[in-house]
């Protein structure tokens, strides 16, 4: 109970009293039954950076690979087996970081439409061919004090512009103050909101952007958003 206190005088102070608020409520479903889910997010844009965030002296001990199909490397990502299977069969592109030949990071992208996974719903980030979706940052624990991560986006940005892309569009957790306070720093801009209400099978959705009220019974149900 102090955790939840101190969590949502921190969301007041940094994200308003309406989201401290949907912190609470996502908290006490979350107690009534394990099948009850409130999540919120952010969707934000951020242009690629027109030139690198770090000197090219540093991070130089950083390897980076661009991996369109299932190698041996990402097994030491801490996800599961067939979520990574899933992912290249959607066609999505992971670059991923190492050094000394061991996997230490890595970015994931859609280059067109992406299937959320934690809730039902189909994200197309727009202009099509021009904004692309990116997901699953991830930093080995012994690494997230390094130059790693700035390095990290510096070649990923430099991968998105040789295709003729010029920004990247993603979703956040809301009630992540970290994550948020992040992407701020890179620039990203925050261009719509989401809340939904999952129970067993049924889902709720609010949206700023069109669909903006959604009921869902199953898989042959998804909404679909346009995010530019």
């Amino acid at each position: 109970m102090i955790s939840l206190i101190e969590k949502s005088k921190k969301l007041v102070r940094e994200m308003g009293l309406p989201v401290s608020l949907l912190y609470i409520l996502s908290k006490l479903l979350a107690g009534i039954s394990k099948r009850i889910r409130l999540h919120y997010y952010l969707f934000v844009n951020q242009k690629i950076s027109a030139s690198p965030r770090l000197p090219a002296h540093r991070g130089k001990n950083f390897q980076f690979q661009i991996i369109n199909k299932r190698v041996p490397l990402l097994d030491a990502l801490p996800r599961p087996s067939e979520v990574i299977d899933n992912r290249f069969a959607q066609g999505y592109v992971c670059i991923a970081a190492t050094r000394d030949e061991e996997f230490i990071g890595c970015i994931w992208f859609s280059l067109h439409s992406y299937i959320e996974d934690e809730v039902r719903a189909i994200f197309i980030p727009l202009p099509a061919g021009r904004a692309a979706w990116d997901f699953d940052v991830y930093i080995a624990p012994e690494y997230r004090a390094t130059y790693l991560f700035p390095k990290l986006w510096d070649e990923a940005d430099a991968f998105l512009k040789s295709q003729g892309y010029e920004s990247t569009t993603s979703r956040i957790e809301g009630f992540n103050i970290q994550s948020v306070n992040s992407h701020k720093k890179l620039g990203a801009d925050t261009i719509a909101r989401a809340v939904y209400l999952k129970a067993g099978t049924l889902q709720l959705s609010f949206c700023t952007v069109y669909p903006y009220l959604h009921f869902s019974f199953g898989e042959k149900s998804i909404p679909k958003y346009e995010l530019e």
